[in-house]
C-alpha cells in the first residue's frame, strides 16, 4: 500500500516488512489478509521475516503496528541506529490511538477494517513525506 500511494504522489520509497517475533518467517502473508487487501487493489505478497539491526541503519523510517511492536522495535535498536521508529497510526488523521488491531482469528471483516486504519494512516504517511 506504501509503495502503491507513494508512487500515486510521485514518491520514490524503499518498502520492506518485517515483524518483532520468530512467528510466521519465511511463510507467506494470510489468505485472509491477501483476500482483504486485494479487494482494496493491493497486492499482498512476500515471506515474512524478522527485522535486523541493519534495518535500522538502512532505513529512515521504522513503522509499528501496536505498541507490543514499538517497544520490541525499540528494544533491539542498535545504538548507531539512524532510522526513527514510530507507530503507523501516528499518521492516521482520524487518530484512534496507536495501535493498528490484529484480525488475526477473526472474520474477513476485521480484515477489511485493518485495511481501512492502514489506509488512512497510509495516505497521513505519504502527505508527510512531500516536499
Amino acid at each position: 500500500m506504501i509503495r502503491a500511494k507513494a508512487a500515486a504522489a510521485g514518491l520514490a520509497v524503499e518498502v520492506d516488512s518485517a515483524g518483532t517475533s520468530n512467528y510466521h518467517i519465511g511463510e507467506a502473508p494470510h489468505p485472509e489478509s491477501v483476500a482483504a487487501g486485494r479487494r482494496l487493489g493491493y497486492d499482498v505478497d512476500g515471506r515474512g521475516r524478522r527485522i535486523t539491526p541493519d534495518d535500522f541503519r538502512t532505513f529512515d523510517l521504522i513503522l509499528t503496528m501496536d505498541d507490543d511492536n514499538l517497544r520490541t522495535a525499540l528494544r533491539i535498536a542498535p545504538g548507531d541506529a539512524t532510522a526513527r521508529v514510530v507507530p503507523l497510526r501516528s499518521f492516521d488523521p482520524d487518530g484512534g490511538g496507536m495501535d493498528v488491531d490484529d484480525p488475526w482469528g477473526r472474520p474477513a471483516s476485521a480484515y477489511d477494517d485493518m485495511y481501512r486504519v492502514i489506509e488512512r494512516s497510509v495516505d497521513g504517511l505519504v502527505e508527510s513525506l512531500r516536499p
